[in-house]
């Protein structure tokens, strides 16, 4: 018997990474890495849930800061260590974390969110209802504003000059589409702990398209535009999700070369045979990851009100599945990908850039083919 020491393998050391060395989502479109991103969560505010009869509540809070343009694509991190004996591999992870999607902007986003589950005896905890305060700001909207205001507000600059409209202008301009806002795009997803529980993982990058009744209802009126003066905003009733739904499973595990396939996976543990042994004590440790993206519709209904922009109270139901209940399953793939490192490493190794090229916050790849790291 030889043990594998703990070992970090993944696509960056950066949690929530989908620009550096992230893989691509649909490899025959490739990856675009011009940014930077970062994610963290945390599970666990509440050292006991509170419960009662079949519902329970949970409370998180959690960073995302998305900077650039990159994706689509995903990043993955986790913990792993082990043993192999012979010709079986046995290998435990732990310390999970995924991020996958596509942005393009400037968006730095945190918040609480405390969801109501309730307990069904086919799947277990389900949602039924999340609700999150918190403080969100579109850096990319509100430079673009603050230009708008520098020149003038209503006017405009030609050649160093202020021309100012009249309202004829205004129309016409409108028509032209002029006076749009300029906003970040996030289509955008992060996960942890799904690995280490279920031995899968299964990330949603999704856009939401909310349908505001509160603005179609005159008694509502006069506190929308109360709040509009403070820059803020009220709206709730059904939304439209375009979501990419990605799972990842592990297909292989490979030690000192020796390929360990017809995994399984119980209690927080995959095992596996290999038609030789690895030999030796374990130096080198890789892992084959095939992930699947696929397409569905979601509808979920929101509740949300703002103040100065930043601040925001929000609610939502889950998002149904509709492509999903109706048996229509959208499923691109499989696509493998390998990660590798020294046994033993607490860092993701071989995450550099080009050769004669420091910088690693401008890099823009495509990857028509899977890639290897490590």
């Amino acid at each position: 018997m030889a043990k594998i020491a703990q070992t970090r393998l993944g696509t960056s050391d950066v949690p929530g990474d989908i620009c550096n060395n992230a893989f691509a989502l649909f490899p025959a479109v490739g990856t675009i890495r011009a940014g930077a991103s970062f994610a963290e969560k945390n599970n666990n505010l509440l050292n006991k849930k509170p419960q009662l009869a079949m519902f329970r509540l949970t409370l998180s809070s959690g960073v995302t800061v998305l900077a650039g343009i990159c994706g689509p694509g995903y990043g993955i991190r986790f913990e792993a260590a082990g043993e192999t004996t012979g010709n079986t591999v046995s290998l435990a992870v732990s310390n999970d974390d995924t991020a996958a999607g596509f942005f393009a902007g400037y968006k730095v986003s945190l918040g609480i969110t405390c969801k109501l589950e309730q307990w069904h005896l086919i799947g277990g905890w389900k949602p039924v209802f999340n609700l999150s305060p918190g403080f969100s700001v579109d850096l990319l909207n509100l430079l673009v504003e603050l230009i708008k205001e520098l020149v003038g507000g209503n006017g405009k600059v030609e050649d160093g000059v202020e021309v100012t409209e009249g309202k004829d202008d205004k129309k016409q301009d409108k028509k032209k589409g002029g006076g749009r806002k300029v906003k970040s795009i996030a289509i955008y997803d992060f996960v942890t702990g799904q690995f280490a529980e279920k031995g899968s993982i299964t990330v949603t990058p999704s856009y939401d398209l909310p349908l505001n009744i509160a603005a179609m209802i005159p008694q509502l009126k006069p506190f929308i535009t109360a709040l509009k003066a403070w820059w803020g905003d009220f709206g709730f009733g059904p939304q439209i999700s375009l979501m990419l739904p990605t799972t990842i499973q592990l297909a292989a595990i490979e030690v000192n070369g020796a390929r360990y396939g017809n995994l399984a996976f119980s209690k927080g543990k995959f095992t596996g045979t290999s038609d030789q042994p690895a030999g030796g004590d374990p130096k080198r440790l890789g892992v084959t990851l095939v992930h699947r993206p696929g397409f569905d519709l979601g509808l979920s209904f929101f509740v949300e009100i703002s103040v100065c922009k930043f601040f925001k109270l929000g609610g939502s139901t889950p998002k149904f599945p509709l492509l999903a209940l109706l048996g229509i399953v959208v499923k691109t793939g499989p696509f493998p990908n390998t990660l590798q490192n020294d046994v033993g490493r607490k860092t993701v190794a071989g995450l550099t850039c080009p050769p004669d090229d420091n910088s690693q916050w401008a890099e823009v790849i495509l990857e028509p083919t899977a890639a290897v790291h490590g």
